[in-house]
Parts: C-alpha cells; sequence; structure tokens
C-alpha cells in the first residue's frame, strides 16, 4: 500500500505574508544590490521581496529541474547571471531536494540563497527559508492554478 503525498494548497495571501517574513530576515544581512527570481516559482517571491527590503534591481535565472508533466529530468541552465552574485538574493518559491540551488551556487558563489518553503532533503542547499515542511508534501501555489 503506497501512501499518497499530502498536498497544501497556498494562496496569495500566504504568499504575501511569508515573503515579507523572508525579507525581515534578510534585512539585518543587507544592503542588497540586487533580488533575483529562480523562474517561475521564484518570481513573485522575489518581487515581494524586492519590494519589502526597497531593492530597485531585481533579476532572473531559469533552470529546468522538470518537465512539463512534473516528472524529473535532467537540470539545465536556460539564463543565468554574470558575476559572482555579490550582494545578490536568490530567491525561490520551494527547495525541493536542493538541485537548483546546488547548480546555481557555482556559478553565483557570493548570492545569498533564500526560499519560503524547505524540505529536508533541500534544507541545506538555501541559507534562509521560512517555512520547513516535510518531504512528501506537495505544494500548490496560486500560479498554478
Amino acid at each position: 500500500m503506497s501512501m499518497q503525498p499530502k498536498t497544501i494548497a497556498v494562496n496569495w495571501e500566504k504568499i504575501q505574508l511569508l515573503s515579507k517574513s523572508l525579507a525581515s530576515q534578510l534585512a539585518p544581512s543587507g544592503p542588497w544590490q540586487a533580488v533575483v527570481g529562480v523562474a517561475r516559482g521564484g518570481l513573485i517571491p522575489a518581487t515581494i521581496v524586492a519590494r519589502e527590503l526597497g531593492v530597485l534591481m531585481v533579476d532572473t535565472v531559469c533552470v529546468s529541474t522538470h518537465n512539463d508533466e512534473g516528472a524529473r529530468q535532467s537540470t539545465k541552465f536556460l539564463k543565468i547571471l554574470p558575476g559572482n552574485g555579490e550582494g545578490c538574493l536568490v530567491i525561490d518559491d520551494l527547495v525541493d531536494t536542493g538541485a537548483t540551488f546546488a547548480l546555481l551556487r557555482p556559478y553565483l558563489p557570493r548570492a545569498t540563497f533564500a526560499s519560503l518553503f524547505a524540505k529536508p532533503e533541500g534544507i541545506k542547499s538555501t541559507d534562509f527559508c521560512v517555512e520547513k515542511i516535510d518531504q512528501d508534501v506537495w505544494i500548490r501555489f496560486p500560479w498554478e492554478e
């Protein structure tokens, strides 16, 4: 008998609250030169964090770790930033296994990595997170509806 993963639906209000909480955690480590959202899930949290911190420079990195059906595939860059990440916050919605941040760190070694949610397998790859969740939890974000 296999257990179904637990699904949690997160609404826009929760995203706003978590993003503001993340900004509060990050503020003392600033000032920040740029906030970088990991496309696509990190774009909305990155925008909210940038606004809360008063950071005007917002950019993206694009990493593909899933195919359209949600199954794992090889991780690859679709867009990466120049430089070493000095003064940059890299934001994603969720750290699952840590593969995305692990892939980005060698290219942006001076950046700070943060997420709204982190699972046990990925927690070591993030510098800051707001909410820890179990590995078997599947989060449905409002932009996925």
